[in-house]
């Protein structure tokens, strides 16, 4: 999938709990990794703790915390581990 400035996917996890995206932003040549959680991993949240979420929601764009930014040679090192063929089987 692409929209004008950057690049993703998103890729279901074999249990199909979580989601793990990412997205290539062309602009700071960096790569997006963030995986996200189906549900509420917290049963009651505060108000306070909601309006943390919401405030992160309006300032940052996102609504999650965990996101990692890798570099191109980050990014290259994973795909060479994901396509080794030294696995045996």
């Amino acid at each position: 999938m692409k929209t004008k400035d950057k690049q993703f996917v998103v890729v279901r996890c074999r249990c199909r709990g979580e989601l793990l995206s990412m997205e290539y932003d062309e602009v700071n040549s960096q790569y997006h990794v963030t995986i996200w959680k189906h549900g509420n991993l917290y049963p009651a949240l505060s108000w306070m703790a909601r309006l943390r979420f919401i405030w992160r929601l309006i300032t940052t764009g996102k609504p999650h915390g965990d996101e990692v930014l890798l570099s191109q040679q980050a990014a290259d090192m994973i795909g060479r581990f994901v396509n080794r063929d030294d696995r045996g089987e």
